[in-house]
C-alpha cells in the first residue's frame, strides 16, 4: 500500500495544503473583483520594495521550514501524509520547536502571500483556515498520536508548542 492511499493513520480526511490554498486563491480572485484595501495611487516605490522583501521573506521562511521538517521526517522513516500510519514519534529539528512545523509553514507562506497580495481579504479568511486545520487536521492527528505513543506524546504535548514556537526557555 502506497503512503498516499494508507488511510491507517489519522482520521484526516482533508489535504492540509489545500486548507490554506483554496481559500487563498478565492480571496485574491475576490480582491481582484473588489480590492480591499482599494488600490492607493502612486504608492512609494520604498514601500512597494519592503513589501515585497517582507512577502518574500515570510514565503521563503516558510519554504525553507517546511523542506526542513519534511527532511527530518524522511530522515526518521516517518511520512509526512496526515491520514498514513505513523512509524515514528518525531520530535527533533523543527519538532523540538513547535509540534506542527509543516502548518506553520503553510501559515507563512499564506502570510507572506497575503502581504504581497496586498489584500485585507486572505486575513478574512485565516480565522476559518484556522478553524479548520486544528479541528479536521491536528485534533484527530493528535488523538491518533496519543493512542500510538501514549506517554511519550503527552510528555511531548506538554513540552512543544502546537502552531507558534517559542523561542526562549527550553527548545
Amino acid at each position: 500500500m502506497s503512503r498516499l492511499t494508507d488511510t491507517t493513520g489519522a482520521r484526516v480526511r482533508l489535504w492540509p495544503p489545500a486548507l490554506f490554498a483554496v481559500p487563498f486563491a478565492l480571496a485574491a480572485l475576490l480582491h481582484r473583483r473588489y480590492p480591499w484595501p482599494a488600490r492607493a495611487e502612486g504608492t512609494d516605490r520604498r514601500q512597494g520594495r519592503l513589501r515585497r522583501v517582507a512577502g518574500a521573506a515570510l514565503i521563503g521562511s516558510g519554504a525553507v521550514l517546511m523542506g526542513r521538517a519534511f527532511s527530518v521526517m524522511n530522515r526518521q522513516g516517518t511520512t509526512v501524509i496526515p491520514w498514513a500510519k505513523v512509524e515514528h514519534l518525531v520530535a527533533d529539528g523543527p519538532f523540538a520547536r513547535v509540534r506542527n512545523p509543516i502548518y506553520a509553514a503553510d501559515l507563512l507562506v499564506y502570510l507572506g502571500g497575503t502581504i504581497l497580495l496586498r489584500s485585507g481579504w486572505p486575513l478574512l479568511a485565516l480565522p476559518g483556515v484556522l478553524h479548520l486545520l486544528r479541528r479536521q487536521v491536528i485534533a484527530p492527528e493528535e488523538t491518533y498520536l496519543r493512542q500510538e505513543f501514549g506517554s511519550q506524546y503527552e510528555r511531548y504535548l506538554q513540552n512543544v508548542p502546537r502552531l507558534l514556537p517559542r523561542f526562549t526557555g527550553r527548545p
